[in-house]
Formats: C-alpha cells, structure tokens, sequence
C-alpha cells in the first residue's frame, strides 16, 4: 500500500488515495515527512433521494451510474466539508447521446467549490440513450457526516 501511496503522490493524486490507506503512511515526492500531522479526512456517508427520472431512460439506470460517481462525489466532500447534513437535488439533462448536457444544484447555502465540484462529476458522466430526446433527472443526494 505504501508504494501505492508513493505512486500515487509522485503523480500529483494524493487526493485521490484509496479509502483506508493513510497518507501519512506514505513515503515519497509529495507525500508529508513521515512523522507529520495529517489532518483526518472526513467520513462522509452518500445516499440518493428519491430519483426522478424522465421517459427515454429507466431510472435504476441512472441510479447505477450515478451511485458508482459517489467516491469522486465523496473527495469533493473532503475537499471542501460542509456542516451538518445536507441534501444536494442535482439537477442535469443527459442529451440523445447519453452525455450530461446541462447540471444545477437546487440547494441554499451550499459552498461554490463544493458545489462546483460535485457539478463537475455529474457533467462527465454518460448514459446508455436511444437517441431519443433529451431526458430530464432530479437526483437527490443526501450527505451524512461522521459524527
């Protein structure tokens, strides 16, 4: 695991370390001197909402593909935590090719880095479509911190 980690630093992805591996374990270019304070990264539990989908594509299939965006969801989390609970109602349009071609958030108070980043993930993912027209999709995803 540790020369995971070192690979990983020496490329510039610490952040995107495995689950359960300690970056303070690491050794290598980028990683912190053996010994350092790393700050604790902050669990975070995902669960989607109630999914709305609209005709063109079965909502288990969105679900599926959404929920296997949750761990780069989950480093947006750690990059930029929020208080409390919070659920997110993303809000994007998957086009006749099966790519994202619009996303919002309808949520208050959310922080921009966070929410830009959680954006961003949903934008690059793509669909299976028919070709058909474009298929509108509220996705709640609710965070529950640790405690």
């Amino acid at each position: 695991m540790a020369v995971l980690a070192a690979v990983i630093g020496s490329i510039g992805c610490r952040d995107l370390a495995t689950d359960g591996v300690s970056s303070a374990a690491s050794s290598g270019p980028g990683a912190p001197p053996v010994g350092s304070a790393v700050p604790p990264r902050r669990a975070v539990t995902l669960t989607p909402g109630l999914v709305q989908v609209g005709p063109g594509i079965p909502g288990e299939v969105v679900t599926r593909i959404v929920r296997q965006s949750f761990p780069r969801v989950r480093v947006c989390w750690e990059k930029a935590p929020q208080p409390g609970d919070l659920e997110l109602h993303v809000l994007f349009t998957i086009g006749p090719t099966g790519a994202v071609t619009t996303t919002r958030l309808a949520a208050a108070g959310v922080d921009a880095a966070f929410s830009g980043c959680v954006l961003a993930v949903i934008a690059g993912l793509t669909f299976p479509h028919d070709g058909g027209g474009p298929v509108p999709v509220d996705y709640p995803i609710v965070f529950h911190p640790a405690t």
